[in-house]
């Protein structure tokens, strides 16, 4: 009997937060304007961590920081086997300097002493 009578205020309750739902007319600017911000928050920890997109579409160029200096973000997302990109651009290969385990077999040494020089 509780878990009917909570199912029904839950539905009044919803009924009533539609019925008296925003409008379109809320949401309309005081007054028309050309302006545009120079950048959209993407990521925002604090003000000396945060992801900026100064693009009008996130796939337009490369994120970065508030100070200028280049975060590049993809956004990608696999739909059916095909990969779309929604965020940043195209990224360029990095050229291997030192292989990892997966690209090729490697042998390391170490030493619990000073090697010297050489």
């Amino acid at each position: 009997m509780k878990l009917r009578g909570l199912s029904v205020f839950v539905a009044l309750c919803s009924f009533a937060l539609a019925s008296s739902g925003q409008t379109h007319e809320l949401f309309q600017p005081y007054r028309a304007t050309e302006l545009r911000l120079p950048s959209v928050p993407v990521i925002v920890a604090d003000p000396y961590f945060s992801v900026w997109s100064p693009y009008d579409r996130l796939n337009e160029g490369s994120t970065a920081h508030w100070t200028g200096n280049q975060k590049p973000i993809e956004g990608l997302l696999r739909v059916d086997g095909k990969t779309y990109r929604f965020m940043g651009e195209a990224a360029q290969m990095a050229q291997t300097i030192v292989p990892m385990a997966d690209e090729e077999a490697w042998k390391g040494r170490m030493v619990t002493k000073d090697p010297g020089e050489g």
